[in-house]
């Protein structure tokens, strides 16, 4: 799909899009919790179905009206029969479920799409071998056949902060203590955080030690959700950095108390319009990226530093940005570990602007095509990421057509 926008301004209040890290770490926890839990205000993405759809398999009630989700889960731990999951293509879902699925001693088979195994997942075959657990991989599967215990577990930090996290969840089930050495360095380290904040917010005791080792006491009982979730920070930079071109729109549903990772960018975005001359280490938010570097370009420029910190597919969707960028006459000048973005005057394009199949580059993108109008292709990559995002563009006055 092509979005074709005119150039006008954005106005009015909006509700920020709900988190759908948040939701998808609380609903695994209600997936996990024998009792039954209410989530409301839950943006149903692929990827968060597909997760619905595993913990079901695994025996879990869930019934959906509107945007809340009812679950009454079941605890690993109890489960009778070996059991297949369908990821689809979500990286995520797999490794969550993996040691999710680990905990309960009987054999999981994970199928998918092929893409979804061109990853050797050394991280799961490793801990399985130290822990004495059948693991088998295919070009189209991972079986697993075996129980995680209590005790020591070592990962390698750079490649699955999903495994991690879901290795998290398995051992707050066992009875016990159990210490996560994760070998330096962390990719995704902020989603690891996140996930040991929302255990820990809901009583369960996890916390780091340092800065590579998860310590879980595990065994406690998972109490019962009743909850909205939150609107998410990252989501909402892309829709106020509209007012960096004259627009007014207002962000409701936040919470200044989240312990998302990207709440730090209405401070982030204060530095890019009032500091002289900015400099920002972005290393721990790879999400905010494409749209720190347009907020830069359309007030003093900036340099962003700790781009070695991202995964090489964040930085490839950066190149790929700053490709796109540069047919509107913004530039940004990429470095192994820098990002350089000069003030720019923004220029329509002869030709369409690609998302290139980036979702943030959708959102950043449509920023500076309402200021000088133009095509984007690829606009529908977006729909799977942020449910409803072209009715809340309406929604604050972005004139554009779909074709």
């Amino acid at each position: 799909m092509t979005a074709v926008f005119k150039p006008s301004q954005a106005k009015g209040k909006l509700q920020a899009p709900s988190s759908r890290s948040i939701a998808h770490r609380l609903i695994l926890y209600a997936g996990l919790c024998e009792e039954e839990s209410v989530i409301r205000n839950v943006a149903f993405s692929p990827d968060i179905l597909t997760t619905v759809s595993c913990l079901q398999e695994m025996g879990a009630q869930c019934s959906r009206d509107g945007s809340t989700l009812r679950i009454k889960g079941i605890n690993p731990l109890l489960r009778k029969k070996a059991v297949a999951f369908d990821c689809a293509s979500f990286n995520s879902t797999l490794g969550f479920m993996l040691p999710i699925a680990m905990a309960s001693g009987k054999k999981a088979v994970f199928e998918g799409e092929s893409s979804l195994f061109e990853r050797s997942y050394d991280v799961c075959r490793k801990v399985c071998e130290a822990h004495k657990i059948k693991f088998k991989k295919s070009s189209s599967k991972i079986a697993v056949h075996g129980s995680l215990k209590k005790g020591d577990y070592n990962v390698l930090g750079s490649e699955s902060s999903h495994f991690i996290s879901g290795l998290i969840y398995a051992l707050a089930l066992i009875d016990g203590k159990s210490r996560i050495f994760i070998t330096p360095p962390i990719d995704g380290r902020n989603y690891i955080d996140l996930t040991v904040k929302v255990l820990a917010g809901q009583g369960v005791d996890v916390s780091w030690s340092g800065q590579s080792m998860v310590v879980v006491n595990g065994g406690k009982k998972f109490t019962p959700l009743d909850l909205d979730i939150e609107g998410d920070w990252s989501s909402a930079a892309y829709f106020e950095a509209f007012n960096a071109i004259g627009g007014e729109v207002e962000l409701e549903g936040l919470s200044d108390g989240s312990v998302q990772n990207d709440v730090i960018y209405p401070e982030l975005f204060r530095q890019l319009r009032e500091d002289e001359s900015p400099e920002i280490n972005i290393a721990d938010n790879p999400d905010l990226a494409p749209i720190l570097f347009v907020y830069a370009a359309l007030n003093r420029g900036a340099t962003f530093r700790g781009l070695n910190r991202f995964k090489p597919k964040e930085k490839l969707c950066i190149e790929k940005l700053a490709k796109e960028l540069s047919k509107l006459n913004v530039f940004l000048a990429l470095g192994d570990e820098t990002a350089i973005i000069n003030k720019s005057l923004v220029k329509p394009s002869s030709t369409p602007v690609s998302a290139n199949g980036d979702h943030r580059a959708v959102m950043a993108l449509a920023v500076l095509l309402s200021n000088v109008g133009g095509a984007l292709e690829g606009a529908e990559v977006i729909d799977g990421f942020v449910p409803q995002y072209y009715d809340k563009l309406s929604e604050i006055g972005i004139e554009f057509r779909k074709k």
